[in-house]
């Protein structure tokens, strides 16, 4: 079991859920963020709340695949597989941060 990739998904996790608690506070009420998993940039902007909620929960979601593939089989194969899904999880948290931005920047009249 490789529990590195777990505490380090999890402190990702953490930074999603902060980024999400961040936005709330400082994007208007009825501000629109960005949601797009996948290559090619934003193209389905949602409400605040819904997308803000979505970040953490897709996040949650990649954590606890982690957590499995952490546990497997307890064979040496699945220590590189438990570490990739925490890079997912890392650049997720990256859109997330772009996603916040694009919304920041449409918000003020930017967009």
């Amino acid at each position: 079991m490789d529990i590195g990739a777990v505490v380090g998904g999890g402190v990702v996790l953490l930074v999603m859920i902060g980024l999400s608690v961040y936005a709330a506070v400082t994007l208007p009420a009825d501000a629109q963020v960005p949601v797009h998993h996948g290559i090619g940039g934003y193209n389905n902007w949602m409400s605040k709340n819904v997308a803000l909620v979505l970040y953490p929960a897709s996040g949650v979601v990649i954590l606890l695949i982690t957590a499995g593939v952490a546990d497997g089989s307890g064979t040496h194969d699945s220590a590189p597989a438990a570490w990739i899904l925490p890079i997912v999880l890392l650049l997720v948290a990256a859109s997330e941060y772009g996603a916040i931005r694009a919304a920041t920047r449409r918000s003020r009249g930017g967009d």
